[in-house]
């Protein structure tokens, strides 16, 4: 027979104990001090004077102790043509609102790219001007404002080169781009270089009477800067060079073709660039505080994301009541026939 003091039984009855203390203390939390657990709106909207409309991108949070949705997770940036984002949990009958500080506009949802939007035509957007944004859903209210940017800066100079990658059955042309820009004197400046490579190519059908007829497409390809896809590198300020001239760093651009393939008559026809000359774009966007915060912690948030040595990167945001951003840019644009 085990004596009493055996021990084991002093360690069960110890963990008993603890356990119930551990409820007791959780049973006595006050409601009201509990995290906050609803889901909150997600505001994305990137506006520039050169832009044929306003786009806004409404989305709804995955608060903390609620079943995570993969729908939610996404995160919108400014990619130039579009917004861009992951799979996104959109709200689509929210009301969306834009004002100068004189007029007011309303949003309306563009099912198909599900995304609220005005033409600049009947809501012009303008340098030096700050705009607010209000989005409300289901009782909820998300505000944000941001000053456009009042003037652009010029690009100076620039310079082109071709280069080549070839490997696994791939020989293929791109270009290294790189170009300069002059400083907006006597304020503190914030700036994104961008440059894309604009391309025809031609698609393959299998309706020609005589043989395979290739359908002529538009392809649009983004730089990547210093040899990454996602980089800080292409956000640029004045610190210390008021009124200098500026340098993008190096971007590599090589056109992406989408793959299809067809067989007519025992033979296979593929997608193939076409003769037409393309074009290289050329971007400097002059960007307000908020653009420049929330995209670099996006940049700084996917880079540490999934490294378990790195401490997580907050996301900045500029709404109240809510989350995201809502920032501005004034860009200037230069085209290259090649």
């Amino acid at each position: 027979m085990k004596s009493t003091k055996d021990p084991l039984i002093y360690l069960l009855l110890f963990l008993s104990g603890f356990l119930i203390s551990c409820e007791t203390i959780l049973e006595d939390i006050p409601g009201d001090q509990l995290l906050d657990t609803r889901a909150q709106i997600v505001i994305a909207s990137f506006i520039s004077p050169q832009d044929s409309e306003v786009m806004v991108k409404v989305t709804e949070s995955s608060p903390l102790f609620t079943d995570y949705k993969r729908s939610n997770a996404g995160y919108v940036i400014d990619d130039g043509d579009t917004l861009v984002s992951d799979e996104s949990n959109v709200i689509p009958d929210a009301d969306v609102m834009i004002s100068n500080g004189t007029i007011n506009a309303k949003l309306e949802f563009d099912k198909i790219f599900q995304i609220y939007k005005i033409s600049t035509r009947s809501f012009p957007i303008r340098g030096g001007t700050t705009y607010n944004l209000q989005v409300k859903s289901k009782g909820r209210v998300a505000e944000a404002k941001c000053v456009v940017p009042l003037r652009r800066p010029l690009i100076a100079s620039y310079s082109i080169d071709s280069v080549y990658q070839s490997g696994f059955g791939i020989n293929q042309k791109g270009f290294r781009v790189q170009f300069r820009f002059s400083d907006i004197q006597n304020q503190t400046d914030f700036y994104r270089v961008r440059a894309y490579l604009e391309y025809e190519y031609l698609r393959p059908l299998e309706n020609g009477e005589s043989g395979v007829v290739y359908e002529p497409k538009t392809g649009r390809s983004a730089a990547n800067w210093n040899g990454r896809f996602s980089d800080t590198d292409a956000y640029i300020d004045d610190v210390n060079r008021d009124g200098f001239v500026l340098e993008s760093p190096a971007g590599i651009i090589f056109p992406q073709i989408p793959e299809h393939q067809v067989n007519f008559n025992g033979i296979e026809y593929n997608t193939k660039l076409s003769e037409k000359r393309p074009k290289i774009i050329l971007e400097v966007l002059s960007i307000e505080e908020n653009y420049r915060k929330y995209h670099l912690s996006i940049i700084k948030h996917e880079n540490t994301e999934n490294n378990p040595f790195a401490e997580p990167y907050p996301v900045f945001t500029n709404v109240k009541e809510g989350l995201g951003c809502f920032g501005a840019s004034n860009r200037r644009i230069q085209t290259i026939q090649l």
